[in-house]
């Protein structure tokens, strides 16, 4: 899709006499893959041959699209009407000032045709050399007459050249962005994905299973899918810091209990006990947040699959709560790296 804007960007700089609207119908068609309804709405009345000069009027968008058969009743499209036909309407510099307050019903195609049509006429009105004075002065007025036509058609096809300009700037914009996003994305997909395999395939699996289920976006799916990231941490908990009986003491004095349901604690005290003894750094007080607020907002989750309440739980929500969980456990697995690393230097250390 980018490249397809970047080559029509480029017909920009062609002279080709058929230009606009050749770019008219590549945007209609990126519009239209976009999803772009308020785009393909004022791309569709300008390739509409409504007729020629109209007066502007109170109603006339509301005819124009009665005639395209879209809703006159919707304001959104009505405003986009209005637009258009304020972007055709004549003013006084437009070419010889007799146009003004007439909008131009042509289509982008029949413009373009009108343009060829008066640069032909201009040229065979051009002076002989055995033109008598009477007939070289019919023939400037003739000119005259024809370019200021030529040029009230130029205005209104540069017009729209330019809201096709601006429409594939935003769009290249938009789509730059999301290539980086998309990629950025997949990387980090792809390292907890292979991070995941290695050090609890369980977690990874319970992930695929949680994404699969948003698909389906049922209210019993969705808070399947709700489950399986709470699942997810579980795993991943097992995995950084696995269950004990006894409860431990931490750095502060206070008991904490690491059972097997206890998740958060665990990664918490993976991350806050573990993590800071073998790094000899301090403890992560932004993972520590994010864990809380995750494994709240899950617990919270779980409370409502166990009442009934499915209506509370959207597929949005669901969905940004397992990317959530995605990022979250990036940066465990990320901490468990690191802590890997400097146990098994330590260990080089002591055996040497």
């Amino acid at each position: 899709m980018l490249a397809y804007v970047r080559e029509t960007l480029d017909l920009f700089d062609t002279d080709d006499p058929h230009q606009t609207s050749k770019i008219l119908r590549r945007c209609t068609r990126i519009a239209s893959l976009r999803g772009d309804w308020q785009a393909v709405t004022w791309m569709e009345l300008e390739a509409f041959e409504f007729g020629g000069p109209k007066p502007a009027r109170e109603g006339l968008a509301v005819d124009l699209m009665t005639e395209l058969g879209l809703d006159s009743d919707d304001p959104e499209r009505r405003a986009i009407a209005e637009a258009f036909l304020t972007r055709r309407t004549f003013d006084e510099k437009s070419g010889d000032g007799s146009n003004a307050g007439l909008v131009s019903g042509h289509s982008v195609e029949l413009l373009e045709e009108h343009l060829l049509m008066f640069d032909g006429e201009i040229a065979a009105a051009a002076p002989g050399p055995s033109d008598s004075y009477h007939s070289e002065l019919d023939k400037s007025g003739a000119r005259a007459k024809l370019r200021a036509s030529r040029e009230t058609t130029r205005v209104t096809l540069a017009k729209t050249r330019n809201v096709l300009h601006h429409y594939l700037l935003r769009a290249e914009r938009e789509l730059t962005f999301l290539s980086f996003n998309e990629t950025f994305l997949a990387r980090t997909a792809r390292a907890v994905d292979e991070a995941l395999e290695a050090l609890s395939p369980e977690a990874l699996r319970r992930f695929n299973g949680a994404y699969a289920r948003i698909r389906d976006g049922d209210d019993e799916s969705l808070n399947q899918a709700a489950a399986s990231c709470r699942r997810v941490l579980h795993a991943v908990a097992d995995a950084v810091c696995p269950p004990q009986t006894a409860p431990a003491v931490g750095r502060d004095g206070a008991p904490r209990d690491l059972t097997a349901d206890r998740y958060r604690n665990r990664l918490l005290w993976f991350v806050s006990e573990i993590a800071r003894e073998v790094l000899d750094s301090k403890p992560q007080p932004l993972l520590e947040i994010d864990i809380k607020i995750l494994s709240g907002r899950l617990e919270a989750l779980d409370s409502l699959a166990s009442k009934g309440v499915h209506a509370n739980v959207t597929a949005v929500e669901v969905e940004r709560l397992a990317i959530q969980v995605y990022v979250l456990v990036a940066e465990i697995l990320d901490l468990k790296r690191r802590v890997d690393a400097a146990s098994r230097a330590t260990g080089e250390e002591s055996a040497s």
